[in-house]
């Protein structure tokens, strides 16, 4: 599987990009600029963040998770990857509906709630460092994983 270029477009039915594309233009005369990046994240009061590091493997994707009671914001911090997913509510019974995307360092993601990921894999030899942000509580009571029917294989 080829990765793709991550667009407002290509991931719309995945989420969307938290980007500064469409923001109005601002006087630079202010101390600070403030944008808002995105609609309403579907997260509770309560959140988490977590620092996940992505060591260079094979890049086989054989199983993917998914959290049903929130969506899940990924900021490439550094190291450029790449992150399969498939859309929330998918039976995942055939490889049809995943999709690899290019997400490059300084990018950031907001997943829509339920929808099936994988831990992204570095383009480099070296770890690559993913701000995860989502309800407080997702690792102990919304990790929901599936194995894929014929793993899938990234092309470098």
């Amino acid at each position: 599987m080829k990765a793709e270029k991550l667009t407002k477009e290509s991931f719309k039915d995945f989420g969307e990009i938290l980007t500064l594309e469409e923001v109005a233009e601002v006087s630079s005369d202010s101390e600070f600029d403030w944008y808002d990046t995105a609609q309403a994240i579907d997260l509770s009061e309560k959140c988490c963040t977590g620092m996940l590091i992505c060591r260079d493997r094979s890049k086989r994707v054989s199983k993917m998770e998914c959290h049903k009671k929130t969506s899940e914001v990924l900021l490439a911090v550094s190291g450029d990857t790449v992150l399969s997913v498939a859309p929330a509510g998918d039976s995942l019974e055939n490889n049809e509906n995943i999709r690899t995307f290019y997400f490059p360092e300084g990018t950031a993601i907001v997943m829509k709630t339920a929808t099936w990921h994988w831990i992204p894999f570095p383009v480099k030899p070296e770890d690559a460092r993913i701000l995860v942000l989502f309800r407080d509580g997702t690792g102990g009571d919304d990790l929901n994983f599936k194995d894929l029917a014929a793993a899938i294989y990234i092309d470098e």
